[in-house]
C-alpha cells in the first residue's frame, strides 16, 4: 500500500495583532475585533478570508494511512488546551444570550417563548463561532439555570413581593365579597322564614280566636247568666290580676256582685 499523509491546519483570527494593527481599544472582545477585520476584508475584496499574517495557527493535524492502518496526530499550542476552547465558546454563548434574552421578559424566558429563544440563541452562537473560525459546529444551546446579578436581586424580590401582595389583596377582596354575599343570603332566608312563620302563626291564632269566639257565642246564648259571670271574671283578671292595683269603689258596686252573691249574681237580702 502506498502511504498517504493528509494535513489540516486550523487557524483563528489573530485578535491581538488586528487590535494593534488598527488601534482598536481593549474593551472590544476578540469576536468583535475579528468581525471588524472581516468587514474590512469584505469591503476590499468581497470575501472575509483574512491575510495569512492575520491568522494564528492553533492546531496542525495529520492523518497517516499505511500498512499499519490509519493514525491521526495533532499539534497544538500549549496554551490552547480544551479549557481554553471551552472559555472561548462560553464567551460566545454568553454574548449571544445577553443579546437575545435582553429584549425578552422573565415569563418568556421561563416558559412563554423559551424554545423560540433557544433556537434564536443557537443560530446566533453558530454564526459567531463560524465568524471566529473556531472550527466547531453548534448543535444545540440550552439554559440550565439563570442567575440574576447581585445588584438586581433586591429589585426583583421587591417586585415579586409587590406582585404577591396584589394577588393576596385580590384574593382577600374576593373572599370578603363572597362572605358578604353568603351572609346577605342567610339573612334573607332568616327573614323569609321568620315572616312565613309569623304569618302562619297569625293565621292559626286568628282561626283559634274565631273558633273560641264561636264557642263563647254559642255558650252565652244558652246561658246568659254564665256569660255575665265570665265577663265579670275577665274584668276581675284585668283589674286585679297584677296584684298591685288599688280600686276605690262603693261597697254595693256592681263590680263586686259576684264576690257577694256567687255565680248566680243575684243580690242576697
Amino acid at each position: 500500500m502506498t502511504p498517504i499523509l493528509a494535513f489540516d491546519i486550523e487557524t483563528v483570527p489573530d485578535s491581538a495583532g488586528i487590535r494593534r494593527l488598527h488601534g482598536l481599544p481593549d474593551s472590544l472582545s476578540d469576536a468583535e475585533v475579528a468581525e471588524l477585520a472581516f468587514q474590512r476584508k469584505r469591503a476590499q475584496s468581497g470575501n472575509d478570508f483574512l491575510p495569512l499574517h492575520l491568522h494564528r495557527v492553533i492546531v496542525i493535524s495529520c492523518v497517516l494511512r499505511d500498512d499499519d492502518g490509519v493514525r491521526a496526530f495533532s499539534i497544538a499550542e500549549p496554551e490552547h488546551d480544551e479549557r481554553t476552547a471551552q472559555d472561548r465558546l462560553e464567551r460566545l454563548v454568553n454574548s449571544s444570550l445577553r443579546q437575545v434574552l435582553g429584549s425578552a421578559t422573565s415569563s418568556d424566558i421561563i416558559s412563554g417563548r423559551r424554545a423560540q429563544l433557544m433556537v434564536q440563541t443557537r443560530l446566533d452562537v453558530e454564526k459567531r463561532a463560524k465568524a471566529s473560525r473556531l472550527g466547531i459546529e453548534v448543535i444545540d444551546v440550552r439554559i440550565k439555570r439563570a442567575d440574576l446579578p447581585a445588584a438586581n436581586l433586591p429589585t426583583v424580590y421587591r417586585r415579586m413581593q409587590t406582585s404577591r401582595a396584589q394577588i393576596a389583596t385580590q384574593t382577600r377582596a374576593f373572599g370578603e365579597q363572597q362572605k358578604r354575599e353568603i351572609i346577605a343570603g342567610a339573612d334573607k332566608e332568616v327573614a323569609i322564614t321568620l315572616a312565613t312563620a309569623q304569618q302562619q302563626g297569625e293565621t292559626t291564632r286568628g282561626e283559634g280566636d274565631a273558633q273560641r269566639t264561636r264557642i263563647f257565642a254559642q255558650s252565652f246564648g244558652k246561658d246568659p247568666a254564665f256569660a255575665a259571670f265570665y265577663r265579670s271574671m275577665q274584668a276581675y283578671e284585668a283589674g286585679l290580676g297584677q296584684g298591685d292595683t288599688t280600686l276605690v269603689l262603693s261597697p254595693d258596686s256592681a263590680f263586686f256582685k259576684y264576690f257577694e252573691n256567687g255565680p248566680g249574681g243575684s243580690r242576697r237580702r
